[in-house]
């Protein structure tokens, strides 16, 4: 397969008093669509192949209290 790379990124406030925590996120930035990789099995004429695909981008948001 083609090389690849895939961008994530993560940022969170804390309070100096580390009840909680709230954090925006996202995962595939660079929208990578590039198969991860290939298999093949089988014979012939009932090959198959199957390709791993990689997630498309998503964003999120995540909250967490400590008590």
């Amino acid at each position: 397969t083609p090389s690849q790379w895939e961008a994530n990124a993560r940022i969170a406030y804390v309070p100096s008093d580390h009840n909680y925590e709230i954090a925006l996120w996202g995962k595939n930035l660079n929208e990578n669509d590039v198969a991860a990789g290939q298999v093949g099995a089988g014979l012939a004429p009932f090959f198959q192949r199957f390709t791993v695909s990689p997630y498309p981008r998503r964003y999120g948001v995540e909250f967490n209290c400590r008590f």
